[in-house]
């Protein structure tokens, strides 16, 4: 669970009912007009930080899209942790649009901690 930064892909941390959809509807091709260029005179820090920014904008339009779009066959009680299992679930689902074979989750119920190491060939 340690990464290496610049090599290794940044967690997703989401909520127990998945992942809130940002609002960009009327900004979001001026926030990526302003972002996805690069100009001789920017910053190696100005260039990282807007590379940074378009590639969580995509991550949670492509994470939000497929996480509403995905269902379980197994019903959990409607609780914190039933909630959260239910979105661990779909999360396991999206993992070939994810491209991930390795996925490790945490889930956390009130002061107990349950840890899961699911590996999926």
């Amino acid at each position: 669970m340690v990464g290496k930064p610049g090599v290794t892909e940044s967690p997703i941390i989401v909520n127990n009912r998945g992942i809130t959809s940002l609002n960009l509807d009327e900004t979001k091709d001026k926030v990526a007009g302003l972002h996805n260029t690069s100009q001789v005179d920017n910053g190696i820090f100005a260039d990282t930080w807007s590379s940074s920014l378009m590639k969580a904008i995509t991550t949670n339009d492509l994470l939000s899209n497929e996480l509403d779009s995905r269902t379980t066959t197994t019903e959990f009680p409607n609780t914190y942790l039933g909630n959260s299992l239910s979105t661990v679930a779909r999360l396991i689902a999206t993992r070939d649009v994810r491209g991930v074979d390795v996925d490790t989750f945490y889930v956390e119920r009130g002061g107990m901690y349950i840890f899961d190491n699911i590996t999926v060939f």
